[in-house]
């Protein structure tokens, strides 16, 4: 049972073994697979976009390379063209209004088939020497420039020759209309100079490709376009705030940010897109966080459902165990445990129906086991009468011969005493003071038997006297010492009974100054084995010993001392059982006769 128990106690308990296999063969695959999956699907949606977004900066940068491609290319053929640089030479050196406006006319014209053949929506500015300037706007709201702004986008020239150069700029601060205004400068051929005609053109006009950074979508967007130098300022943006700053104000140490960059050719400018990969899958993420809640809701209520289901099936199995227990114990009487479920139901319905069963067999068993003890204890006293009843019809027939009636009298009363006392003894215990009564009618038996060769002594403790011992317990004891211990001893014999209460035991101690026995030949004196007919040892003390442990179990003792073939030999038996009395017994011995019978130590 304490293995069983110890066994129990390392098992984990059913609760606990279910939680724990739901999470490690459900719950933690469910969310490794849900993590794995989910992280593909960011990895794949932040590729996808990358590949999109890549491809739209480079398109857009493509964009941007064709218009100032285009528009350096309607530059240069300006400033080749010698109508215009005749008529420019006119218009320098015109003395009156009407030449002035003839030449202002005559280039206008000029220029236009350059606007109209190139779809240009910006405006072109001859500079001469001693004019101020000259414009041809072909938007429907001028730009304006005056001639010292003209003059600042000369300055940030760095070539002198007649090669279209995009001004390493973008004008945001002029008022013009769009925040996106490039500006290219042209100079007429060196070998044209001595003609003195216009000293410099200067094309300003709106990048399309970079006007699309202001729209609705890009201005709304969590994306940033930026359009940088190689110096890292910030010269277009959708942010509009960020214009004019450096690059690094927009990059963090996020690993998050992901950064495509594009060169524009034939400039020193570099198109940027800085995306954020949160923006990018917080779509998916949103969908993700609604799937992880429902996870750990139905998680949650799967703990739920276990605790109500569990607590259903091991409560009942709780108790089950309990009556296991009591039933392990001795104790039949239990409770059925109604249950919520079929199986566990019959469970505690078969295992009710066997715990009765077994207590009807117990109570069997243990009846028919108590009728066999009646039996052999009765059989063994009857056993013990004939060798009795033959030794004191012995005594009496020599008695006869003898004839003493008063002799024959007194014999055939104590004669009478035990027979009638074996006749009428139906119980299986009698007090110390009955039996008392007995043996002193069997001593005068076998002394008159023996002709006086023995004298017999008594030492009882007054309490002692109630107390209840087997019936016939000290009758063979002290025939052992008669016929065995003083068989050869003709006079001066002794027999002593010494009745003790020692610690709610009983002692009882029968002994002779006979011939003793040797030890070698004590244990064959408990052998049930022995033929009673070859001795009179297992008539009497063996038959003793089956008495007490049928009665007392492993609480009487018999201890068997002996000193053989010396002047001092003797042999003693002890015996030890417990101190049991009646309690009217105690009643009548202290005036309490009205007390219930019951037995007490």
């Amino acid at each position: 049972n304490n293995i069983l128990m110890l066994n129990m106690k390392k098992k984990p308990k059913l609760f606990n073994s279910t939680i724990l296999s739901f999470s490690i063969l459900v719950l933690l695959p469910t969310l490794l697979i849900f993590s794995f999956v989910s992280t593909k699907i960011r990895t794949e949606m932040i590729n996808q976009n990358t590949r999109i977004e890549t491809n739209t900066l480079y398109q857009t940068a493509l964009n941007i390379e064709t218009e100032i491609k285009n528009n350096s290319i309607m530059a240069s053929a300006i400033v080749h063209n010698e109508k215009i640089i005749d008529e420019g030479l006119v218009f320098n050196m015109a003395k009156s209004r009407s030449e002035n406006y003839n030449s202002h006319t005559n280039l206008d014209k000029y220029l236009e088939s350059y606007l109209v053949s190139n779809n240009f929506s910006g405006e072109i500015y001859l500079l001469f020497n001693d004019k101020e300037d000259f414009h041809l706007s072909r938007n429907s709201t001028s730009i304006d420039a005056s001639y010292d702004e003209l003059q600042k986008i000369l300055n940030l020239s760095t070539i002198d020759n007649d090669k279209a150069q995009i001004v390493d700029n973008l004008f945001n601060n002029f008022g013009f209309k769009y925040p996106h205004t490039m500006a290219i400068v042209t100079y007429p051929p060196a070998y044209w100079g001595y003609k003195k005609s216009y000293t410099a053109e200067i094309l300003i006009a709106p990048l399309d490709s970079i006007k699309q950074f202001y729209n609705n979508e890009n201005i709304n967007s969590s994306n940033t376009i930026l359009l940088v130098n190689d110096d890292d300022k910030i010269l277009a943006s959708n942010k509009i705030d960020s214009i004019g700053n450096q690059l690094s104000s927009l990059i963090t140490e996020d690993s998050k940010q992901i950064i495509i960059k594009k060169p524009i050719e034939n400039t020193n400018w570099t198109l940027i897109r800085i995306m954020d990969s949160k923006d990018i899958t917080k779509t998916v993420d949103k969908i993700f966080t609604v799937v992880y809640i429902l996870l750990v809701v139905l998680f949650i209520l799967y703990i739920i459902y276990n605790i109500i289901i569990l607590v259903l099936i091991t409560n009942p199995l709780n108790q089950l165990i309990e009556n296991m227990k009591e039933v392990g114990k001795g104790k039949y009487k239990i409770q059925e445990i109604p249950t919520f479920f079929y199986e566990l139901n019959s469970l505690s319905s078969s295992f009710h129906s066997m715990v009765n069963e077994l207590d009807k067999l117990n109570t069997e068993i243990e009846q028919a086991h108590n009728e066999t003890l009646i039996h052999e204890i009765e059989a063994l006293r009857f056993q013990i009468n004939p060798h009795f009843m033959c030794n004191s019809l012995s005594a009496i027939r020599m008695m006869a011969m003898i004839a003493k009636n008063d002799a024959i009298k007194r014999m055939s009363t104590a004669l009478m005493v035990i027979m009638e006392d074996n006749l009428n003894g139906t119980g299986s215990f009698s007090s110390v003071k009955h039996e008392l009564k007995n043996i002193e009618s069997y001593i005068y038996i076998m002394q008159v038997r023996y002709g006086n060769s023995f004298s017999f002594e008594k030492e009882i403790d007054e309490e002692c006297k109630i107390a209840q011992i087997p019936s016939m317990l000290l009758q063979p004891l002290i025939e052992n010492s008669i016929l065995h211990g003083l068989r050869n001893k003709e006079k001066n014999g002794i027999i002593k009974l010494k009745i003790k209460h020692i610690e709610n035991k009983l002692e009882i101690v029968i002994s002779d100054n006979g011939i003793g026995i040797e030890k070698e030949k004590i244990k064959s004196i408990f052998d049930k084995n022995t033929d009673s007919s070859k001795g009179f040892n297992h008539i009497g003390l063996s038959n003793v010993k089956r008495r007490l442990e049928l009665l007392y179990k492993n609480e009487s003792q018999i201890i068997i001392k002996s000193k053989a073939n010396c002047e001092d030999s003797f042999f003693m038996q002890i015996i030890t059982i417990p101190f049991y009395i009646i309690k009217e017994e105690k009643n009548k011995k202290y005036g309490l006769e009205n007390e219930k019978n019951i037995i007490s130590r």
